[in-house]
């Protein structure tokens, strides 16, 4: 069972730290094919317990179709998306205490993953 302290050096040491803002840490996801997409990582309090929050832009509202996106989250795998101000998010939320750093490192690559797969179908560019 991971504490923020532990998963927070995890990701410092072992991904490319794009930057700290704002309780955030900014990751860069890599793949093979040299696409990449950024990932941000943050802990907070929900309810008394950690809540571990991941999530990963793929556009802006602008360049999607937003009722036809909302028609395709129901269908997502393993993650949702979200509107934060005029961005779209691919979104993951987890009780930190039930996760492992394996666990963690999986969700990062799956939301990484959804976000990319996302950007491409709706942008057709490696932008985010």
């Amino acid at each position: 069972m991971a504490r923020w302290s532990e998963v927070h050096n995890f990701l410092l040491t072992k991904f490319e730290v794009a930057g700290e803002e704002d309780g955030h840490t900014s990751l860069v996801w890599s793949w093979r094919d040299g696409r990449k997409q950024k990932i941000q990582v943050s802990y907070r309090d929900a309810f008394g317990r950690g809540l571990l929050h991941i999530r990963s832009s793929f556009a802006h509202e602008d360049e999607v179709d937003a009722i036809a996106l909302l028609r395709m989250n129901r269908e997502l795998p393993f993650a949702t998306v979200a509107l934060m101000g005029d961005t779209w998010y691919v979104v993951y939320n987890a009780l930190i205490q039930n996760m492992a750093l394996d666990e963690v490192e999986f969700c990062m690559a799956r939301v990484a993953a959804v976000a990319d797969t996302l950007e491409e179908q709706f942008l057709g560019r490696d932008e985010h």
